[in-house]
């Protein structure tokens, strides 16, 4: 609300609004401040969530890759590609997010969602051939490979899977 009043200075024919206000005015602005504020918070707390998540998924992949190699040995080179390859497109997910790419949210739930499937069907495979393993005879080395890649692959599918699942949040 404006109000026109004579200036103090004496001068009656000049006039300075003079905005005058309801205290029940101030509440309200004072809740649509607060409100921006914590939809600004929200906004901010998710994209640092999915950076955050996008950098340490991508790292573990990478060490999921190099623990392979280290237990299983030069069999295991595959498992150090993808886990390394994987864990560098998460890392690069990641920083798009940071950057502000709207379509990086998106690419990571692909990622993560596909990187599931991957490692289930690994992991299932794997399996499968444990129990073939443990059918016949076969050398104790071969077995306890298998059997440490696929605690590996299996791990490496969950945490896809709760990846997927907090990107789903995120993006939804």
């Amino acid at each position: 609300m404006v109000s026109l009043r004579p200036d103090i200075s004496g001068q009656t024919d000049k006039t300075t609004p003079v905005i005058l206000r309801h205290p029940k005015h101030d509440i309200h602005l004072s809740l649509i401040l607060a409100i921006s504020n914590f939809l600004v918070i929200i906004v901010v707390i998710t994209i640092t969530m999915s950076v955050t998540l996008f950098y340490f998924y991508g790292v573990f992949l990478i060490l999921c890759g190099i623990v392979s190699v280290i237990f299983i040995g030069p069999k295991a080179k595959t498992a150090l590609m993808s886990g390394g390859m994987s864990g560098l497109l998460s890392i690069l997910i990641a920083y798009f997010i940071q950057q502000g790419s709207g379509y990086a949210p998106l690419f990571g739930l692909i990622l993560s969602g596909a990187l599931f499937i991957v490692f289930a069907w690994r992991s299932t495979k794997t399996l499968l051939r444990i129990f073939e393993l443990l059918t016949g005879s076969v050398e104790r080395e071969e077995l306890n490979g298998k059997g440490i890649a696929f605690l590996i692959i299996s791990l490496m599918a969950v945490t896809s899977l709760v990846v997927f699942i907090l990107q789903l949040t995120q993006v939804i």
